[in-house]
């Protein structure tokens, strides 16, 4: 994302966001820093912002995720935006971990500072530097958003789902539609269906009767024996069974 001039430093107003001259820390770099153009840029370490610095970006991440959505030239215009009040609200002085001594209070005209040619080099490099650091923030907690929001996929195709649902006693089968002659039995099989069945079922005559009885027996124990085999077998590598 390129930076527009508006988040240049020179474009940055100059000021704290009252007329007091206490809103300027009375922080400058040591001596042997005193000359160095990036005594005031900061290494940041992740969950950086804290206190009203948090309060400030959060409040900022609805607009820019919008702005993202609308394309990379509104996101860097809203992006410039969100740098100038920040450094209304904290003055360029500021470490990230101090608070500034005042409220914002943005009927105030911003006072003007006079800079000498190092300070305006510091600034600017603070400036750049905090303008990375903020995009970060945003961009990181707008994609995380998007994250949290997602469509998640079908559950069926989803292998810890399917893990979950069969320890949960959840057939690893999805439900199927039944066939027509199916469904007018599930409607009609108290009233019509099991009355000839059974009647069916009892013209068979007794030697039939128990030879199926007997097929059910032998046709459950093996079935029983091959579940408790599959049970107890290391898992399969190969691919197809993975995607029985």
């Amino acid at each position: 994302m390129s930076s527009s001039a508006n988040a240049d430093s020179d474009n940055v107003t100059d000021a704290g966001p009252s007329k007091s001259a206490l809103d300027i820390p009375d922080t400058n770099p040591s001596e042997p820093n005193k000359n160095n153009p990036k005594a005031f840029v900061e290494k940041l370490k992740r969950n950086w912002a804290k206190g009203e610095h948090l309060d400030f970006l959060t409040g900022h991440l609805a607009g820019y995720s919008t702005a993202v959505l609308e394309g990379n030239s509104r996101a860097s215009e809203y992006l410039d935006s969100v740098v100038n009040e920040y450094f209304l609200r904290f003055h360029w002085k500021l470490s990230a971990a101090e608070e500034p001594s005042s409220s914002y209070d943005p009927s105030q005209p911003p006072m003007t500072e006079q800079l000498t040619p190092i300070e305006s080099e510091q600034k600017h490099f603070k400036v750049t530097s905090m303008r990375k650091t903020i995009c970060m923030w945003l961009d990181y907690r707008t994609k995380a958003n998007k994250k949290v929001g997602r469509r998640r996929a079908k559950v069926e195709g989803d292998l810890w789902a399917r893990l979950l649902g069969q320890l949960s006693g959840i057939s690893q089968h999805k439900p199927k539609a039944l066939q027509p002659q199916q469904r007018w039995s599930k409607d009609y099989f108290e009233t019509v269906v099991r009355d000839d069945f059974e009647a069916r079922w009892a013209g068979q005559g007794n030697e039939v009767q128990k030879g199926y009885a007997k097929l059910a027996k032998t046709e459950a124990k093996a079935a029983l024996a091959t579940w408790r085999a599959d049970l107890a077998a290391a898992p399969s590598t190969n691919p197809v069974d993975r995607q029985a």
